[in-house]
């Protein structure tokens, strides 16, 4: 069933890379998004493999993900603004 969620994700995001369902973003970031979507939840399925606790292994590994991204968001903004002043 995985297999079948991400071919549909897979050709869902393949319509909008290459223009068939044209929108305002651009390629790269439905490209970013789908990798995304597979590093998070491909990890979780070994987790199941292992017996491990699904939701939980997911909740730190998506709250690790969200600090990484805030942390590089709150840097630029410093670097941005660094930049500015000088």
């Amino acid at each position: 069933m995985f297999f079948l969620w991400m071919l549909l994700f897979g050709l869902l995001v393949g319509r909008k890379l290459y223009g068939i369902s044209p929108t305002r973003y651009s390629p790269g970031f439905w490209l970013n998004s789908l990798v995304t979507m597979i590093i998070l939840l491909g990890q979780s399925v070994e987790d199941s493999a292992a017996g491990k606790d699904v939701y939980t292994a997911f909740a730190v590994r998506m709250g690790l993900f969200l600090a990484v991204t805030l942390y590089a968001c709150l840097m630029l903004l410093i670097f941005e603004q660094r930049s500015r002043t000088r």
